[in-house]
């Protein structure tokens, strides 16, 4: 007999059957059915998917203020959880071709940068504090972090155009012989696109350039690349 919130079941002629919710089965008290409607509940709760905090590089004041979209947002903050501190001595390349990667002799072990290092006559704090003020002072960048105990600066950078995500990480390295008496000291530099599979070059150009600036405010021992760590 179909009752109020009762529905026809058109899988079998004849019968019928009532929605219960789970209070009423529990008063009920049948156990067969009560144990289904908690266990579906279980494994809802169970599909449910964490809340994952991600860091914020800006304020929305400031993403109003300069007027940008939300794609735009979106890929800065998938910039700043994937950009975590790493070990650069076994950076391994993807099999893109958009990035580019310079470090002196014995210190990748993973992958073979594509150039070399210059060695400076200045020591390794005062060559991360030169070198860190020359890249926040690039356009279109923003310092993620930079630990001075682990020496390690990492920076991202809009490309001018396209205004992609690029992402800049450097380990700043006593050179092997450096004492000191006489502090000697190298980095490594390591430029990637977080998107794309072809940058046009655009990492080296900017690494070469940065290092090209570097120079002239603090000059190499040799203008060939053969620091060695």
């Amino acid at each position: 007999r179909r009752g109020a919130g009762s529905q026809k079941n058109e899988g079998f002629p004849g019968f019928t059957f009532r929605s219960s919710t789970p209070e009423e089965l529990t008063s009920v008290g049948c156990p067969r059915c009560t144990g289904r409607v908690f266990a579906f509940e279980s494994e809802r709760r169970s599909t449910e998917q964490p809340s994952i905090s991600i860091p914020q590089l800006e304020t929305a004041e400031e993403t109003e203020e300069r007027g940008r979209t939300r794609k735009e947002v979106n890929m800065d903050l998938k910039v700043a959880k994937s950009v975590q501190r790493e070990d650069m001595s076994t950076t391994k390349f993807r099999w893109t071709h958009n990035h580019y990667f310079v470090a002196p002799e014995n210190f990748a072990t993973k992958s073979k940068p594509h150039d070399g290092m210059f060695e400076y006559a200045v020591d390794v704090d005062t060559l991360m504090k030169e070198f860190v003020q020359l890249a926040k002072s690039q356009p279109l960048t923003k310092e993620v972090f930079c630990d001075d105990e682990k020496k390690q600066f990492k920076i991202i950078q809009k490309t001018p155009k396209m205004k992609y995500t690029d992402v800049i990480t450097v380990q700043f390295l006593p050179t092997k012989g450096s004492t000191p008496d006489a502090p000697m000291s190298t980095m490594a530099v390591y430029s990637r696109s977080v998107l794309g599979y072809d940058d046009l070059k655009c990492n080296k150009k900017r690494v070469e350039h940065w290092l090209a600036e570097f120079n002239k405010a603090v000059p190499p021992v040799s203008t060939s690349r053969n620091a060695s760590v």
